[in-house]
C-alpha cells in the first residue's frame, strides 16, 4: 500500500547457514540405527523472517463545508512510496471514508499495523476522476448511488473523514484527514498529505536451506515482520522470487520494487494451508517452478495477507539454495 525506501547494510555470512539452524532439529531414522535423516520439509519460523518498521503521519486538511467546493490534487506528483504520478492521468480513484467510532489517532494506528475493519466504516464516497482531471466536485463523490452532499454529511456525521487517493499500481498512493472546520471550500492534496517512514532489515534473519527441499511449512510462525501476531491460517499467497545480479543489500535498499526488480516470480494460492510444495507455484504465464538448479542468483520467499492494508509481506526471507 505504502511506503518510502528500506535502508541498511547487509548479507556477508547471512546465505551460508546449516540445515539445523534452518529447518529446525534433525529426525532419527530407526531403520538406519540412529543416524539422522535429511530433513524433507522446511520450516518457515520467527526466526527466519526479516523485520520492518512502519510508521506514517496523516496530515489534516482543513475547509469549509459547501456545495460547490472540490477536491484538487494539481499539486499530487508522487505517492507514498516516493515514486512519480501524473496527475492528470494516474489519480484512477478518490475513496472519501467515514469512521464513525474513531478518532484521527486510532484510525492512523489501524493503518500501519493493518486492522481497519469494515465494521468501522460508516459511510464511502468514491469518485472516478475522466483523464485530464485535477480536480473533481465533492457531489461528483458518490454514495451509494447518490450524490455527496458536503453541507449536509459533513457537520451532522462527526467521526474522521480519511480521503484515499488511488492509482493504477498503488490503492493508496496518498492520505489525508479531512477536517471541515473554516478555510475555503476546497481541499488541495499533495505530496505531503501523508508522509511514511519505512525500513526493512534482512540482516537479523536465519535464511532457509532449501537445497534439495521443495516442501515447506509456516505452522510455527507466530509473528509478522512487525512483530504483530498473525494465524498462519490466514496468509493467501506464496511467492518465490528469484533476482539475477542483485544482492540482499540491494533488495533491502529497494524493498518497494521488489515486484518490479524480480527476474522471474512464482506464486500459489495458500489460505487455509500452513505447508506448500514449491514445485506447485507458477509464472504468471501458468509456467512451473523449474527448480533452483545451480543457480547463484539471491531468492526472496515470501508469505502475504492480501486483504491486510499493511504494505509490506507478513513473512519474508531469504533462500539459502546450496549453490
Amino acid at each position: 500500500m505504502m511506503s518510502l525506501l528500506a535502508r541498511g547494510p547487509l548479507l556477508g555470512g547471512l546465505l551460508a547457514c546449516s540445515f539445523v539452524a534452518c529447518t529446525g532439529e534433525p529426525v532419527l531414522d530407526s531403520d538406519k540405527g540412529g543416524e539422522t535423516a535429511a530433513p524433507t520439509e522446511a520450516a518457515l519460523t520467527d526466526a527466519s523472517n526479516y523485520r520492518y518498521t512502519l510508521d506514517v503521519v496523516i496530515h489534516e486538511l482543513v475547509f469549509t463545508p459547501s456545495e460547490t467546493g472540490r477536491i484538487d490534487w494539481t499539486a499530487l506528483t508522487r505517492d507514498l512510496q516516493g515514486f512519480p504520478i501524473d496527475p492528470t492521468t494516474d489519480v484512477s480513484v478518490l475513496d472519501l471514508v467515514w469512521f464513525r467510532d474513531l478518532n484521527h489517532e486510532q484510525v492512523q494506528e489501524a493503518v500501519v499495523t493493518g486492522s481497519l475493519v469494515q465494521a468501522s466504516v460508516g459511510l464511502l464516497g468514491r469518485g472516478l476522476p475522466s483523464p485530464g482531471d485535477t480536480s473533481i466536485p465533492f457531489t461528483s463523490l458518490d454514495v451509494y448511488g447518490t450524490p455527496f452532499m458536503p453541507n449536509q454529511y459533513f457537520p451532522e456525521l462527526g467521526g474522521s473523514w480519511l480521503l484515499r487517493v488511488t492509482t493504477p499500481t498503488n490503492d493508496s498512493a496518498m492520505l489525508a484527514f479531512l477536517v471541515p472546520t473554516e478555510g475555503g471550500p476546497d481541499v488541495y492534496v499533495n505530496n505531503d498529505s501523508a508522509i511514511l517512514d519505512f525500513a526493512a532489515d534482512l540482516r537479523a534473519l536465519t535464511p532457509v536451506a532449501l537445497g534439495g527441499i521443495t516442501e515447506v511449512s509456516w505452522e510455527g510462525l507466530t509473528l509478522d515482520g512487525r512483530g504483530t501476531r498473525i494465524d498462519p491460517l490466514l496468509l493467501q499467497e506464496l511467492s518465490l522470487a528469484r533476482y539475477d545480479g542483485l544482492t540482499a543489500e540491494d533488495l533491502e535498499a529497494r524493498f518497494f520494487e521488489l515486484e518490479s526488480l524480480a527476474a522471474a516470480t512464482y506464486t500459489l494460492n495458500v489460505y487455509g494451508e500452513t505447508s506448500a510444495d514449491l514445485a506447485d507455484t507458477v509464472d504468471s504465464a501458468g509456467a512451473p517452478f523449474p527448480g533452483f538448479g545451480d543457480s547463484t542468483s539471491t531468492w526472496v520467499l515470501a508469505l502475504r495477507c492480501l486483504l491486510c492494508t499493511t504494505p509490506a509481506p507478513s513473512y519474508l526471507t531469504l533462500i539459502d539454495t546450496g549453490a
